[in-house]
């Protein structure tokens, strides 16, 4: 029996004009399928914010925990604002 393998990393997502703290729960949904094996999809609507109050490095971001349930190809899509879509394909696990 093989033994199962979960990979987490944090997304950081930037958009102009976005403002931490004016908007702490960005309404981000990430959704990610596997592209190479079936696999159940993930879906992520719980994104939180992240800001530098330094003037001279100001930066203001959404950030996103992902867990994936193994390694392999995916296709992650981020949708903000329901209007505003940004899609990559990741490889996730060992090289």
């Amino acid at each position: 029996m093989g033994s199962k393998h979960e990979y987490f990393d944090k997304f950081w997502w930037w958009r102009r004009g976005y403002d931490a703290e004016r908007e702490p729960t960005p309404n981000l949904v990430i959704s990610a399928r596997r592209l190479d094996t079936p696999a159940d999809s993930i879906e992520i609507k719980n994104a939180t914010s992240g800001y530098s109050a330094d003037p001279d490095h100001d930066w203001h971001s959404m950030l996103v925990g992902m867990r994936f349930p193994g390694s392999g190809c995916w296709e992650i899509t981020g949708v903000y604002n329901d209007t505003e879509t940004l899609t990559f394909i990741l490889k996730v696990g060992p090289d």
